[in-house]
């Protein structure tokens, strides 16, 4: 098996240099073994046996001395795929990656290794590889994701100083990640380098996230809402950011989406929401007009999915199923009993 692999690279005939030997050669580097990876190496062992694995396995364990020791033999600094760089940068060997550094590595040539090292969240090998050569701006615009995706802050704060004027597209994607993984510290950050470029889709954003900082920064700016992320929040039912939208951001032009949007917090059983926006709506003649566009469509779905709660908000601010008096007149659906309707009055009370 070991021999199909192609372990048996060297062979000598007063030091046999079978698999057997080879696996011992790798393990022993693995290990950090650095006499017994002298003596196998000396007794006729190839230091590139099975493309540098001893070299790869070496590096992903952090022993120095025995980095040293293989690239002083012939080992490949600059090997196919970077694969020992990888591996000392996923584990965040900074030692290890200074070795190739002086012998030779081209940090520009190894962006993987500063993206390893970003994703694992080792700030000193960042700050290792920027001061040797990384190409800052290329390559951090598309590692700060990385870091917003694993959490990492002190790494977000540090990538942040680098950032290009064109990196607009990857700050926006740092953002989502921080918010899908609920680092708002982070989206809260990362969004400040760029705030004032913020449009109504950044707005809809921190809405679906219910990111408050965000959503506030936005509105300082002079970003409006169209509805969109109003009705968003109303779906979700998140009162806080609902509250901000209505008395900050809406632009009252489109009454007639408010009865839409009543009718969806009602579905949804938000009765605090409901409750806001029929107080907000109150300060004007349209509270008649949204409670009575469809009144009868709205009451059979809160009833429905049982939403009491809902109900009762809808009694208190005047919505009156029993009876055909002025602006109030509407009928009950045929499901809701004269006994049923008794009790909700009696709970809007």
């Amino acid at each position: 098996m070991a021999v199909e692999a192609g372990l048996v690279i060297h062979a000598n005939p007063h030091n046999p240099w079978d698999c057997h030997s080879c696996l011992l050669f790798v393990c022993a580097a693995a290990v950090g073994d650095l006499a017994y990876t002298k003596y196998l190496l000396e007794a006729g062992g190839d230091v590139h046996a099975d493309d540098d694995r001893a070299l790869v396995e070496t590096c992903a364990a952090g022993h120095v001395d025995v980095v040293k020791y293989l690239i002083s033999k012939g080992a490949h600094v600059d090997v196919w795929e970077e694969e020992p760089l990888n591996r000392a940068g996923e584990k965040g060997h900074k030692d290890v990656i200074r070795v190739f550094l002086e012998n030779g590595a081209d940090p520009i040539a190894h962006p993987s290794v500063f993206r390893r090292a970003v994703r694992g969240g080792f700030l000193d090998v960042v700050h290792m590889m920027i001061e040797t050569g990384v190409d800052a701006r290329r390559t951090i615009d598309g590692t700060l994701p990385c870091a917003a995706y694993a959490g990492h802050i002190d790494i977000v704060r540090f990538l942040l100083n680098f950032i290009g004027t064109n990196a607009l597209e990857y700050l926006r994607k740092a953002v989502k990640f921080a918010y899908e993984w609920g680092y708002n510290d982070i989206a809260t950050l990362i969004f400040e380098k760029y705030h004032r470029e913020g449009t109504l889709a950044d707005l809809v954003e921190a809405v679906t996230w219910s990111h408050v900082p965000n959503l506030t920064l936005l509105l300082r700016n002079g970003v409006t809402d169209d509805g969109q992320a109003l009705k968003i929040a109303i779906r979700r039912g998140h009162l806080p950011v609902v509250k901000i939208l209505l008395y900050l951001a809406f632009e009252p032009h489109s009454w007639q989406n408010y009865d839409d949007n009543i009718r969806c917090a009602c579905v949804g059983g938000h009765a605090d929401v409901v409750d806001e926006i029929l107080c907000y709506l109150r300060k004007d003649y349209f509270i008649g007009f949204a409670l009575q566009k469809h009144p009868v469509t709205t009451l059979e779905y809160t009833v429905r999915n049982g939403h009491t709660k809902v109900i009762a908000v809808l009694l208190r601010h005047g919505l009156d199923p029993t009876t055909k008096t002025g602006h109030c007149c509407i009928l009950p659906p045929k499901w809701v009993t004269q006994k049923s309707l008794s009790c909700l009055s009696n709970m809007a009370r």
